[in-house]
């Protein structure tokens, strides 16, 4: 995307693909660069629903059942369970033309009873984003400042608002709270480790992207403006608007290394990873991390599909340093008006890196769905209900289920009730399923709730919670009352959920390891850190062998209490910090180590400019070795780089941080360059391992001697591959690996066109005459090696070396690229 041209031009790029759902309706491409919305709206287009299920699975021992609930007096579009058990939910105007100009409802229900009791609310906080804070209470930010059909409407477009509330648990009320720096219509609000929330999205006073990134504190009710350093170009509120909208235009924000975000989506489905980066992933293809530490966004992967309301899933997280996490992306619609996907991908950190994910197709939902609602039961499934195969008609009446550990997907009980646009789905504390909600046209919704009862309702005997749980801080434990404690396997922590448009920003399910057991009590290990379990109010279950939840506790996380004596003393300070230049691309650090009996590992943070900042608990570290030593690799060449180190215990207490030392990467020495354009190419086909690459024959070779650590080369894929690319050094005598490089390339990945590949050793290794440096591939269909034939590089002495049953020299052609010390 280009990043640097402001307006909505992405946003209408995307709809190129086909129209885009919006609140308001079906939207339109006019092919004059504008976006029109039917009178009627999507919705005016639904025409009843069927009145027998998709699908009825074969067994209902294992399917669930349903049971009608307590119907709501108004729309729960957006709906949060608090921590007295009771659901908290805001409709505002409701999307309903009879009530665009109030009365606006929000309301406490029980769903147990169905009792309710009205909370007063003067303005429109129909689609607002909501998260729930760390105290419990709910932050409600944006909504709605104009209709698109209202009188006053310069442009037909929705206006989003910039007031901002917290609901109050305690006393059932909405409070206002400073205002956000501008109007937001679809926003996403998530909570960070530091208790603050992240917000982002949404359409702007005049109906254009708001491009802001801003930061509420919940202790000082304040906002606060986050740029991203590293890019460069500016947001102007209202800027397609000018011409019809008087002040539109203006301010401006952002600027030269000072910019807002990119355009993301509405409502954009993002989620706080272990790492403690923030990521995007759905509705567009786009895949993109957002740092807290430093405001800066960074683009990660796209999936293959535009999923219009389609949704994603935070799968559920191990309580450990090596978690990275998963997250499950659902469902939606390549074009508004079309139908609904079944592919389903998962970004995977854990199979990739903190920072960079595998992205990778599963097994796909039987139904097309968009319009769907996620949740994670205690027992660690994933659940989807609800949504539609097209439009807002053709709704699904059956959910599928979704195994994180062997990744398919199962029927379970078909409901009664439709749950299209405006839908919500809440697990509730006694791990059963509270659906509601929809609006199916504009002056007609959905006011029945329905409560799915998964199959561990039918199991006989669950476990059970009693008493108060003794709750420690990160890192810590947490003891539960409970009459079998033997019988307990594990416990599962889930967030208390926040959902509305499809999506639940505070969905995620932490398993706690079993530490301890007594006659009538059970231990389990606290999460981490924060970023795990943001701080706020979960639900903890139990679990014994058979995977059967018990009813849940809430929680507040951290706690004070534990089962053991809390431990408040950091780590001491780090000393020794020094450097070592090992190449242009990587800088060891060693320093003394800490003798502290507790230690658990050391954070090490690195900047590009002295002095650079570092707040402990927030700032995200670039290691976490648990010894005292850390190499910094993938680093650029000639560039200084300044590190800070601390010291952390086993309860999540960092030390100070160290004196800051620095040390400067070396220019990398290119020895060896093919450079493109080739004029021919070696095609390395399936039907067994095939290998191509550079072999110096004889000790007269320029690249005898050379200390290799990088190779580059020029690749692209053919057909449609499917297997892994890797580069070795191979020995002519008896074709023993001597050395792999680190780099693992699906060819699937691979560009169409020959693009740079880089492939880089752990260690520097000197070539020797006769050693084979070869690219490797095996799978379906094939790779193309970009090479240069028309006369060697150094003339005679190295050769170019393919690969099928036995070695074949070509003495005529080199693989275009580059090898480096």
């Amino acid at each position: 995307m280009l990043d640097d041209v402001v307006s909505r031009r992405e946003f209408l790029r995307l709809i190129a693909r086909g129209a885009l759902a919006l609140s308001g309706g079906l939207l339109v491409f006019s092919g004059v660069g504008r976006l029109v919305l039917p009178p009627s709206g999507l919705e005016g287009k639904a025409k009843g629903f069927p009145s027998t299920p998709d699908f009825q699975p074969a067994s209902a021992q294992t399917a669930g059942s349903w049971q009608l609930g307590p119907s709501t007096n108004g729309l729960p579009i957006h709906a949060t369970l608090l921590r007295t058990g009771q659901i908290f939910y805001l409709a505002g105007s409701g999307y309903d033309l009879n009530t665009e100009f109030g009365p606006y409802i929000a309301s406490v229900y029980n769903p147990s009873t169905g009792n309710e009791s009205s909370v007063a609310l003067d303005e429109d906080l129909f689609c607002a984003g909501n998260v729930q804070l760390a105290n419990g209470n709910v932050l409600l930010a944006g909504g709605t400042q104009l209709y698109d059909i209202d009188p006053s409407n310069c442009n037909g477009y929705w206006h989003g608002a910039k007031f901002a509330y917290e609901f109050d648990v305690q006393s059932s009320s909405l409070t206002k709270v400073s205002s956000m720096a501008q109007g937001r219509w679809y926003p996403t609000c998530v909570l960070m480790p530091n208790g603050r929330v992240f917000v982002t999205g949404g359409m702007d006073d005049y109906g254009t992207e708001n491009r802001l990134v801003e930061i509420y504190d919940p202790d000082s009710k304040s906002w606060s403006t986050s740029y991203d350093s590293s890019r460069s170009y500016t947001y102007c509120v209202g800027s397609e608007f000018v011409a019809s909208c008087p002040g539109a235009g203006s301010p401006c924000y952002g600027g030269t290394n000072n910019a807002p975000s990119p355009w993301l989506s509405l409502y954009p489905r993002m989620h706080l990873v272990p790492s403690g980066l923030l990521v995007t992933a759905g509705q567009v293809p786009e895949i993109r991390t957002w740092n807290p530490s430093n405001g800066q966004w960074r683009d990660i992967g796209t999936t293959t599909n535009y999923r219009s309301y389609g949704t994603s899933i935070l799968l559920p997280l191990q309580n450990s340093s090596s978690e990275r996490g998963k997250v499950l992306i659902v469902g939606g619609s390549a074009t508004d008006g079309g139908l609904a996907t079944t592919s389903v991908q998962v970004v995977d950190f854990n199979q990739g890196t903190s920072t960079t994910p595998v992205i990778r197709s599963v097994a796909s939902i039987r139904n097309r769905r968009k319009y769907l609602l996620p949740v994670i039961l205690p027992n660690g499934k994933a659940v989807i209900f609800g949504g539609s195969s097209q439009g807002n008609e053709n709704p699904v009446y059956v959910p599928e289920m979704f195994d994180p550990v062997n990744e398919t997907w199962t029927s379970l009980a078909a409901a009664s009730i439709a749950r299209v646009y405006h839908g919500v789905a809440l697990l509730l504390p006694d791990g059963s399923v509270w659906t509601a909600s929809s609006s199916i046209t504009r002056t007609t919704s959905e006011k029945r709730t329905e409560i799915y009862r998964p199959d561990y309702f039918l199991s006989g005997s669950r476990p059970t919670i009693t008493g108060t749980p003794l709750v420690g801080d990160y890192g810590n434990s947490i003891t539960l009352s409970t009459p079998d404690p033997a019988s307990i396997t594990m416990a599962s922590l889930v967030k208390l959920p926040c959902a509305t448009h499809h999506y639940d920003t505070d969905a995620r399910l932490v398993w706690l390891q079993v530490t301890g057991r007594s006659s009538n009590t059970v231990t389990v290990a606290s999460p981490l850190n924060a970023n795990l379990a943001p701080p706020g109010y979960y639900m903890i279950h139990l679990l014994n062998g058979s995977n059967i939840p018990s009813t849940a506790s809430i929680i507040k996380i951290p706690g004070v209490g534990s089962g053991t004596s809390q431990d408040t003393t950091p780590p001491a300070q780090v000393t020794g910090l020094s450097i070592t230049v090992v190449s242009s691309n990587q800088l060891n650090l060693t320093w003394d180590t800490n003798t502290e009996p507790d230690l658990a590992r050391y954070y090490v943070y690195r900047g590009t400019t002295g002095g650079f900042s570092v707040t402990p608990g927030t700032t995200v570290p670039v290691g976490q070795p648990t010894t005292n030593s850390f190499p910094d690799t993938a680093l650029a060449s000639s560039t200084t780089y300044y590190y800070k180190v601390a010291a952390v215990d086993t309860s999540g207490n960092i030390g100070p941080l160290s004196t800051e030392v620095s040390g400067t990467t070396p220019t990398n020495p290119i020895f060896y360059n093919v450079t493109p354009p080739g004029n021919s190419s070696q095609n390395l086909r399936s039907g067994g391992a095939t290998r191509y690459g550079e072999e110096p024959a004889t000790s007269a070779s320029v690249l005898v001697g050379k200390s290799i650590r990088t190779l580059k080369v020029r690749m692209r894929k053919k057909g449609n591959p499917s297997g892994a690319v890797v580069a070795r050094i191979r020995r002519k005598t008896d074709d023993a690996i001597i050395v792999n490089f680190t780099q693992t390339i699906q060819a699937a990945n691979l560009g169409a066109s020959f693009g740079d590949y880089t492939f880089t050793l752990s260690n520097a290794y000197t070539i020797t005459s006769g050693d084979r440096i070869l690219i490797e591939y095996s799978g379906q269909n094939g790779i193309d090696i970009e090479t240069w034939n028309t006369e060697k590089f150094d003339g005679t002495n190295t050769r170019s070396v393919s690969y099928t049953n036995g070695y074949a020299f070509a003495s005529t052609s080199d693989m275009v690229g580059t090898m480096s010390s």
